[in-house]
């Protein structure tokens, strides 16, 4: 199993991941935002533990994509099994929000 970092998302910041659903098709997510508490180079903490990091998508305004486990698919990084929860609209009408949060 490979534990991903910030630095392999970091570069493919405002690109599409493809979620294939069962429910609904494929919703296509834009990777539109990266947190990290800290700055620097450094991915992982002392002792071998990753440093958190949050990712963002923004999703069409519907289906909404239910919390869960669900394989992201990528052009660069090919499919990632990713635990998404949905943050809503966040003021807008014309998209859905979801985050992934890594610790």
């Amino acid at each position: 199993m490979v534990i991903l970092t910030h630095e392999d998302f970091s570069p493919h910041l405002n690109t599409t991941f493809r979620v294939e659903t069962e429910e609904f098709g494929p919703l296509d997510l834009e990777f539109v935002e990266l947190h990290r508490p800290t700055d620097g180079p450094s991915a992982f903490l002392p002792g071998g533990m990753r440093e958190p990091f949050v990712l963002v998508f923004r999703g069409p305004a519907g289906p909404l994509l239910p919390e869960g486990l669900h394989t992201l698919g990528h052009a660069v990084m090919g499919d990632q099994e990713i635990y998404v929860v949905p943050l809503g609209p966040l003021g807008r009408t014309d998209a859905l929000f979801y985050q992934a949060i890594f610790n």
